[in-house]
């Protein structure tokens, strides 16, 4: 066992003087009856046996994984054949089960200063130019091979995990190192364990696949060749790039900067020391922000060391400086150090707000809160992006904002099929950025998939999740309620656990998955899922009258054609301008005249108790998204409290009014402008009608009026009297909805004019004025005070005066 573990540390010895990038190992152990990679460590800090290591950013692996060894057999000839052929060296290993892996070492070196400049410039745009080299390499491989690039693929023979991974964005890939265990345990009987060690083929590949073997049976490479890449094949990759980048949105740009990194405020947070997991992340940033502010090689490690000394420490895992070191030797090798934000996002220590490198970036594209209503510039961007839906898209846009703002709500768009409902809900989700990384498109979901939902929890926070549909899926829409509800989902599960003899028995576990996210779904039929998640919903109507359909209907003619005037040109500002916004604790978010809104609330419902929250965090979302144009205050302990205004309460009273009043009936606010147009028809000599009566005076289709007096009737305004299967009547209730004291105040019109003449009585106290600091503006500051002193906590009632 000695001189096998030798052997392997000879082999690692090897692979640290081809390998670039710093190489961590883990050891297996047991998870759930499996075995896992466990901890990561640098190389050297784990004894042998080891059984995974990191891939290289200069290291080509060809994972070879179809359904059976011979296949991968049959494949490997192929490729090593051609490899032959082309005098590439090139390394082939038996995984210990069915895979083999091909193992290649590369080296680039560009001396020709153009295609220097080529890549030089490309780094600088974003190109990972080793990721590129090697999936281009592979492809190019597997084809004059003589195989179906059709092969490569995530998930596919040959795993684009092992290619396409982020090596410049500090991430690395696992692979199953040399003398590196692949045992299973047997699903039916755990005593038994099968599977062998990965191991070097040094002749050919055997046609049978390999008796289980053991650890001393592994064979080692004794040296290592590298595979000089022609200069001329990365330059052409730099130059494909940059001619594909120039096609691209502005929102895909990457960093230019004349700045000091040394000083952005995330490296200086790094500086302070990271806790485990990311610490060698933290390492390398520091590293590459001291090689492109032209530092030395020793004044990087003296920032290193300061580093090391920092972060936190653990007596089973130290941080030591040779690991660290390792990220200062890697930067300084390479010819073109590249910096990418993408560090600072994993590392949790990306502060937009104050960061200068971003600013500059995105300087064009900031100017949206130089307006002083930005809110009117979103306003006229959603008009080219959708047409009608005025109050719709706008009360989507104030909507989508809460999601910053801890959730407490699902939005429902309820109307008949074909009426716009997900046009709508992805065009205004747009504004926020890319799908799949600010909003996520799901057909559907199932109760399942929430149950075992952990990763997914995690990668929706703070971002919007559009179900398209909730039909016939009542189960999923119960646990979507109570995710909604609680912000998490507490489930009891079973696990199974094993006793110090090895037996393994059932018992009982809590799982708990937090969800902080805004989710967004459909209504198209008359079905109880959506009934369900009604108390926890803003509930919103698409327009269905006839002349919204002219408009679309004339929309898509024009684009038809070649007319694209209507195209939204401001997209890139608002999502530049919403990523810059700071984010605010609920609780941080205060309105000082509150109580003065009191009268325009819907009161006239039990349901008003949970949806004054709801008017509550519009104003909340309102005054987020104008925090450049609000006061900010501080108590004590430097907490930041933004201070709402009268204006946020004009902006959702404009238009938001009538969804909170008809949230307030539990139906839409198209239900309700239907209610009135069927009430005024029927006057009151008609006690009963039916759903003919409806669509004639609705002027719509036998669908809209189904759903319409569904709502109706779900909502408690109108009985159906007939039993199931008689055609229906209905008849009015004694529930109807109430608008005295109202926020809809009957009229948008009059809506305005009551907020406006509350912001002109706000005005004479000076809180309108923008501020970046209270300092600025002495009536504000004293405002400020006043306020803090009797609303904000007892500890911030002395802050003093600078």
């Amino acid at each position: 066992m000695a001189g096998a573990s030798n052997e392997q540390e000879k082999w690692f010895d090897l692979l640290s003087e081809v390998i670039d990038t710093p190489i961590y190992t883990a050891r297996n152990r047991i998870l759930h009856g499996q075995y896992k990679p466990g901890i990561q460590a640098p190389v050297g800090r784990l004894c042998s046996p080891i059984d995974h290591r990191t891939i290289g950013s200069n290291e080509l692996v060809i994972e070879l994984d179809a359904q059976s060894y011979a296949q991968n057999v049959k494949y490997a000839e192929q490729i090593t054949g051609y490899l032959k052929g082309q005098e590439i060296p090139h390394y082939v290993f038996w995984s210990g089960n069915k895979s083999l892996h091909i193992h290649m070492f590369l080296k680039i070196d560009i001396k020709e200063k153009e295609n220097f400049e080529l890549v030089r410039e490309a780094m600088k745009k974003g190109c990972n130019i080793y990721r590129d080299i090697r999936l281009k390499q592979c492809k190019e491989i597997v084809e004059q091979a003589g195989l179906n690039p059709e092969i490569i693929g995530l998930g596919k023979i040959v795993d684009l995990a092992k290619l396409h991974w982020d090596d410049i964005g500090g991430k690395n890939t696992l692979i199953r190192c040399c003398g590196g265990s692949n045992k299973k345990i047997d699903k039916v009987d755990t005593s038994i364990i099968k599977g062998g060690y990965k191991t070097f083929l040094a002749d050919v590949v055997p046609k049978q696949k390999p008796k289980d073997n053991t650890f001393d049976d592994v064979v080692y490479p004794q040296s290592i060749e590298v595979w000089e890449i022609n200069e001329t094949i990365v330059a052409q990759i730099a130059h494909e790039f940059l001619e594909t980048t120039k096609k691209k949105k502005k929102s895909e740009r990457q960093e230019s900067y004349d700045g000091k990194y040394s000083t952005l405020p995330c490296v200086q947070q790094i500086m302070e020391g990271m806790s485990k997991g990311k610490r060698s992340y933290g390492a390398l940033a520091i590293s590459l922000a001291a090689r492109i502010d032209d530092k030395t090689k020793v004044e990087a490690e003296e920032m290193i060391q300061q580093y090391v000394n920092n972060c936190s420490q653990d007596p089973k895992d130290k941080f030591e400086f040779k690991e660290a070191e390792g990220w200062v030797d890697w930067v300084y090798k390479q010819p073109i150090p590249f910096w990418n934000c993408g560090k600072c996002k994993q590392l949790g220590v990306c502060e937009l707000q104050d960061c200068a490198l971003h600013r500059e970036i995105y300087k064009e594209e900031l100017r949206l809160f130089d307006e002083n209503e930005p809110l009117e510039v979103v306003e006229r961007e959603l008009d080219k992006r959708i047409i009608g839906e005025k109050a719709l898209k706008m009360q989507l846009f104030l909507l989508y904002l809460t999601k910053e703002l801890e959730p407490e709500w699902c939005i429902v768009l309820d109307g008949t099929a074909s009426s716009g409902k997900t046009y709508v809900m992805k065009e205004v989700a747009e504004l926020f950025g890319e799908k799949g990384e600010e909003y996520f498109v799901l057909s559907r979901i199932t109760e399942a998939v929430l149950n075992h939902a952990e990763k997914t929890a995690e990668k929706w926070k703070k971002k919007i999740v559009i179900v398209e549909e909730l039909q016939g899926a009542s189960k999923a829409v119960e646990q979507l309620r109570v995710a909604i509800s609680e912000g998490e989902l507490t489930i009891l599960q079973t696990v199974d656990v094993k006793n110090p003899e090895g037996m393994v028995s059932k018992d009982a576990e809590e799982k708990h998955i937090e969800f902080d996210c805004l989710f967004v779904t459909c209504n198209a039929e008359d079905a109880d899922a959506g009934d369900q998640l009604a108390s926890r919903s803003w509930i919103l109507n698409t327009d269905q009258s006839p002349e919204q359909t002219k408009q679309i209907v004339g929309a898509h003619l024009r684009e038809f054609s070649g007319d694209n005037s209507f195209k939204g040109v401001d997209t890139e500002m608002i999502r530049a301008g919403i990523k810059f916004l700071k984010h605010y604790p609920t609780k941080n978010i205060l309105f000082p005249f509150a109580e003065e809104i009191k009268d325009y609330i819907p009161s006239t419902t039990v349901r008003a108790r949970r949806d004054i929250s709801k008017v509550i965090a519009l104003i909340k979302a309102s005054a987020y998204f104008h925090q450049k144009h609000r006061l900010v205050i501080k108590n004590k302990q430097n907490e930041e409290f933004l201070i709402a205004d009268w204006r946020d309460v004009f902006w959702i009273f404009h238009y938001c009014s009538e969804a909170i009043n008809a949230s307030a009936q539990g139906v839409g606010a198209k239900d309700l402008e239907y209610y009135e147009q069927i009430e005024r028809a029927r006057g009151n000599y008609m006690s009963e009608f039916g759903i003919e009566d409806v669509q004639r005076w609705l002027g719509a289709g036998s669908a809209t009026g189904r759903k319409v007096m569904s709502n109706l009737c779900r909502s408690g305004f109108y009985e159906n009297t007939q039993p199931k299967g008689v055609k229906a009547k209905y008849r009015q209730t004694s529930v109807t909805p109430s608008y005295q004291g109202d926020l809809r105040v009957h009229s948008l019109n009059q809506t305005c004019s009551q907020a406006e003449l509350v912001l002109d009585w706000v005005k004479k106290h000076g809180i309108l004025a923008p501020s970046e600091s209270p300092n600025a503006y002495k009536e504000i500051f004293d405002f400020g005070l006043n306020f803090m002193k009797s609303q904000l906590p007892e500890d911030a009632k002395n802050e003093n005066e600078k």
